[in-house]
């Protein structure tokens, strides 16, 4: 019996199939065209969303015979919000979390709750991406689509629907972030919801991780590949997903995603709701693992700069020999530079939209390659800043991290992560943890003897580990000491470039 697991990511999307014994037997990846509005909107069209989601199924099943899927679940970017009419059709384009918009209608709600309530109740620090001031921006801003809402969905809920769920439902983690649902008492909030405007009505009732949503079959099953009847399980937020992928299955492990964004995950058997975490913009949120959390830690700017660098900087012959050849040209040694790499704002610890990327340490001879090489420190050294301050609002040491996600694949980078975080990393021989977590979720859904357990043994299996040197982490040290140094130097001037950029109107 193979399972699916499907992962609605922020640039792209992917499916992948697995075997019982927890092999991967086929993936299948669409990128999502442009999406930019302006240098502040970022939105995505939710049916090119779907047909892309729908075409990898199909890759899939045409490349697995009669062994197609009898389970799947999916794995879902969070913040985002899908409206739709009472026909079920979609009401527009979706705005990212990486979008701007909202800050208006953050202030507006803190008028009403303290920030301190809202993060004790949600397990979220207060910030414009979560899905319930996109809902009042809509409001605001296009009151004639908002007057049509009869559905609000994450993408969860919204690709069930498409995948010919009747009745969708939506997992405990990818609810919580819309920043709509008590995070302890694992019910909405009824009294922010109308606060906000917001009607109960419209938001899919909630599901434990595992359990049974309903069926693909007949004419949609055959249209999708699938030779028999689809179990479709509840899923996740792709952050609480791939910590249950990478296997943190107890308190006090940890994991972290490389993929457009750059996300540190550490299970917790209660949630982090203290003035410590609050003040540094820590969330909470469900582990798939019944009883755990997560507290994560997202670096927003992630493999986008190594993307950017590729894109802008790099030589095109460079170009056409792929990823591993363009990094394979980096040192060992530190390269000098410090990038502070806030490229779409900044995560926690300070959670700035407003902040920017910055390169320090340019002389006539830089090169390019400790350009890019600066770029892979700087993403690693923003990771230990975040993992050193959850340890220490934690209390606790946390040994080793395991790694998932494209930027996984490179030894150089890992090896890099050791050096600089002083950690063991730990490469899962499943680099595509989110899928991974469908599948299990799937399993879990339809075998009433099977745990959380027994699937994490199946599909979370260790790979290649790397040992830190202390020789590179001591070279690394003094950089680190100054990057630390480096958000709260050039804060100011952030601030008043982005105010000048407002003015001029560059942005929607």
């Amino acid at each position: 019996m193979n399972y699916m697991g499907i992962d609605l990511g922020t640039t792209g999307c992917k499916v992948c199939t697995f075997s019982e014994k927890g092999d991967l037997l086929y993936r299948a990846y669409r990128r999502y065209p442009g999406r930019r509005k302006g240098i502040q909107a970022e939105e995505l069209d939710p049916e090119t969303a779907a047909e892309l989601v729908l075409e990898c199924i199909i890759e899939n099943n045409e490349n697995m015979g009669m062994e197609t899927a009898e389970g799947l679940s999916i794995s879902v970017s969070g913040d985002e919000c899908v409206l739709l009419d009472e026909r079920k059709r979609c009401l527009g384009s979706v705005i990212m979390s990486r979008d701007q918009r909202g800050q208006e209608e953050v202030e507006w709600l803190l008028g009403r709750y303290s920030a301190d309530l809202l993060f004790q109740k949600t397990g979220l620090p207060v910030h414009r991406k979560y899905g319930m001031f996109r809902l009042m921006w809509y409001k605001t801003h296009e009151p004639a689509s908002f007057r049509k809402i009869r559905y609000v969905m994450t993408w969860e809920d919204f690709l069930q629907l498409r995948l010919g769920i009747a009745r969708p439902v939506c997992s405990y983690s990818s609810a919580a972030r819309l920043m709509l649902v008590d995070l302890k008492n694992r019910c909405y909030l009824d009294d922010v919801m109308k606060a906000a405007g917001l009607r109960r009505e419209w938001f899919s009732p909630l599901a434990e991780s595992g359990t049974m949503v309903g069926v693909i079959e007949g004419e949609k099953a055959e249209r999708l590949g699938f030779k028999h009847p689809v179990c479709v399980a509840a899923g996740g937020f792709d952050q609480s997903c791939a910590a249950t992928g990478a296997g943190l299955s107890k308190s006090g492990t940890a994991v972290v995603g490389s993929g457009t964004m750059e996300s540190l995950s550490i299970s917790t058997d209660k949630p982090l709701l203290s003035p410590y975490f609050m003040e540094k913009k820590y969330p909470t949120n469900y582990h798939l693992y019944p009883g755990l959390y997560i507290c994560t830690a997202t670096n927003v700017g992630g493999s986008a700069i190594v993307n950017w660098y590729h894109d802008q900087i790099e030589d095109t012959e460079i170009k056409t020999k792929g990823y591993d050849t363009m990094i394979s040209r980096c040192g060992r040694k530190p390269s000098g530079l410090l990038l502070l790499p806030h490229f779409a704002g900044s995560g926690p610890p300070y959670k700035d939209a407003d902040s920017m990327g910055a390169l320090i340490g340019l002389q006539g001879n830089t090169t390019k390659q400790e350009i890019l090489q600066a770029v892979l420190e700087g993403i690693t050294y923003e990771l230990r800043q975040n993992l050193e301050m959850i340890e220490r609002g934690c209390g606790i040491n946390i040994e080793e991290i395991r790694a998932v996600g494209g930027g996984a694949r490179s030894d150089y980078w890992l090896q890099l992560k050791a050096d600089i975080t002083g950690k063991t990393i730990v490469r899962m021989k499943n680099e595509e943890a989110g899928c991974a977590a469908g599948a299990m979720a799937a399993m879990v859904a339809l075998h009433e003897k099977m745990t959380w357990d027994t699937a994490t043994e199946i599909f979370s299996k260790r790979g290649q580990i790397f040992v830190p040197s202390e020789e590179r982490k001591y070279q690394y040290e003094p950089y680190y000491r100054i990057y630390g140094s480096l958000y709260p130097s050039l804060k100011d001037s952030f601030h008043a470039l982005k105010k000048i950029q407002k003015e001029e109107k560059k942005y929607v």
